[in-house]
């Protein structure tokens, strides 16, 4: 009878977990890809990951499940139902595992009740965990890891990290050191999954403070984990060394001018001094935007004014805090109980966010679907927290909280529909169209428009990016384009021409040049171009030809300087150096 009472809560609670994720997320399993989604569903990369499901090479394994899965069943639904099924088993095993690490650390403390002791310290760490774990189910931040379906590698990463610490803290617990090395395998599942999982050991150990023992024992198992652990750790970081210290981002190289007025960044290696400054900062933005998280900021891609964060009084302090938080967390362990508690979960966060501040982030230094990963240390900060509410307390404040987690997280999925909404939505949280980096959001925003066939809107986008970023080919490309479906051809060649000289390898750009001048009727000028867009693989371009060999069979014996003669002045405006001939 006991073991059916304890497990009458636990079921509860699963299958609560199951129905809250399937109303959130069930309705929306028809979103479209976005983003990086496309690159990788796209194009033939899909096909190759179907086929290798375990490599050296990090994200491996997510990649290849994304893929056998596309194959096997050609539909996208299918893969959100396996990104779904992951974030409800994290969810299932967030509440596992913090029910038990709330018992181990209130086994020898007053949190218990005088009647029904036993029963009354299960049920109440049940409700405790099961409120926490759906806290992070239906958590607006949480879909941005659960819904993105390249980011199946943060799902994944965290999924093996909790099992990890599941046998991390059943080795030390319960006294079984042959756990160590099942936690140190589902370590290695981890940080393949994704590298961003590498400082799990440090963050796993500091729940060691937590479990009675000998410290001879518990250095012993601590040693042996870390030894285990370190071979997988080598190979990730050896895999991401080029990351380290550098601006990795592909367009951090326009953006650098634009923070001129920052004096550090003509220093050696101040770039990376002002991303970790500034990182250490957005550590604690993660933490309030969890706790509560105010949709009328976020986005999928979130800018902020790095001048404007530099030259503010809270900068340093918060740095400051932030470098002087796991001291303060280690020296509160030896307090033990609850307090002991929170500081692992702060330990956990503080770990896992570190891959944060080892490379230059500017192009993307606020990303939501990566603090899914350390979010379990959020977790565990709560239930330390509301271990010190009656249960009667702690349920009826959960009800309106989780209501509203559910109506703003569908606010996020939708605007996560399709990949206009998503840079609707990311622009339209833009505080100011300048901000550093804003460049990317009206880019795509255009792009978007383009498919809209709002043409003058686009335009403005295309506008707002070149103005940020000159040297960006496809901004001219992109905006040329909307000029020619509005039939303004002279705008449409001035901005091809200035996209031919930023990139002269470019098909699309020749071929785009090509139906401009036949619309102008410059055929002789229009095969010049076709022709050059052919030599650079654009099939199109043949047929284009083709078409104007069938239309125009005598053109070849028509006087071409006749041809030109006919042409707008603005026609003859080719770039040097990139004119080929028939």
């Amino acid at each position: 009878m006991k073991k059916y009472q304890y497990l009458v809560l636990p079921m509860t609670f699963f299958l609560l977990i199951l129905i809250a994720a399937s109303c959130l997320y069930v309705p929306f399993l028809s979103n479209s890809i976005i983003f990086d989604d496309h690159s990788f569903f796209a194009g033939l990369s899909v096909y190759d990951y179907a086929q290798v499901p375990l490599s050296l090479k990090p994200r491996q394994f997510p990649y290849f499940t994304l893929g056998f899965i596309q194959v096997l069943s050609g539909s996208i639904e299918a893969n959100r139902i396996v990104s779904l099924g992951l974030h409800v088993s994290i969810a299932c095993l967030i509440f596992l595992i913090v029910r038990l690490l709330i018992k181990d650390v209130t086994a020898k403390s007053d949190f218990n009740d005088s009647v029904s002791e036993d029963y009354r310290c299960n049920s109440r760490t049940q409700i405790i965990s099961g409120v926490c774990a759906l806290w992070f189910l239906l958590n607006p931040i949480a879909v941005y890891g659960a819904a993105y379906l390249a980011q199946r590698t943060i799902l994944f990463a965290t999924l093996f990290a909790l099992i990890s610490l599941w046998f991390y803290r059943r080795a030390f617990a319960e006294n079984r050191t042959a756990d160590i090395f099942t936690a140190a395998l589902f370590y290695t599942m981890a940080v393949f999954s994704k590298e961003h999982a590498i400082m799990l050991p440090l963050a796993a150990v500091s729940l060691t403070a937590l479990f009675e023992g000998s410290r001879r024992s518990h250095f012993k198992r601590i040693l042996l984990y870390l030894i285990l652990c370190l071979p997988a750790a080598i190979t990730v970081l050896l895999a991401s060394k080029h990351i380290v210290a550098s601006s990795y981002e592909p367009d951090v190289g326009a953006m650098i001018p634009q923070m001129h007025e920052i004096a550090l960044l003509a220093k050696p290696w101040g770039k990376w001094l002002l991303s970790i400054i500034l990182q250490a900062g957005f550590f604690f933005d993660y933490l309030a935007f969890w706790m509560v998280p105010d949709v009328r900021l976020l986005s999928a891609d979130m800018r902020f004014d790095f001048v404007d964060i530099w030259f503010s009084w809270w900068v340093f302090p918060k740095a400051f805090l932030f470098f002087l938080s796991p001291i303060l967390a280690i020296y509160f362990l030896r307090k033990k109980g609850l307090i002991a508690f929170f500081c692992c979960g702060l330990l956990y966060c503080w770990f896992l966010f570190l891959t944060e501040v080892a490379a230059v982030r500017f192009q993307e230094p606020f990303v939501l679907y990566r603090s899914y990963l350390w979010a379990p240390g959020y977790v565990m900060m709560m239930v330390a927290v509301c271990a010190r509410f009656s249960r009667r307390w702690l349920v009826i404040a959960a009800i309106p909280v989780f209501a509203i987690f559910f109506l703003l997280a569908r606010e996020r999925l939708t605007s996560l529909a399709t990949e206009a909404s998503v840079w609707k939505d990311a622009a339209s949280k833009l505080v100011s169209p300048s901000l550093i980096g804003s460049d990317r959001i009206f880019y795509n925003r255009g792009r978007a428009y383009l498919q809209e066939k709002k043409y003058a809107e686009a335009i403005d986008d295309f506008s707002h990016t070149i103005q940020q970023s000159p040297r960006v080919s496809q901004a001219y490309y992109n905006r040329a384009l909307a000029y020619y479906s509005l039939e303004k051809y002279p705008e449409a060649m001035a901005d091809l021409n200035h996209a031919l000289l930023l990139n002269e390898n470019n098909a699309y750009i020749q071929y785009l040049r090509g139906l401009v001048f036949e619309r102008r009727g410059c055929v002789t000028t229009a095969k010049r171009a076709f022709t050059a867009s052919m030599v650079l693989g654009d099939q199109m371009a043949k047929m284009k030809l083709n078409d104007l060999a069938k239309n125009n069979p005598d053109a070849r014996k028509q006087d071409q300087s006749l041809d030109d003669a006919a042409c707008p002045a603005w026609s003859s405006d080719i770039p040097a150096g990139t004119e080929m001939s028939d």
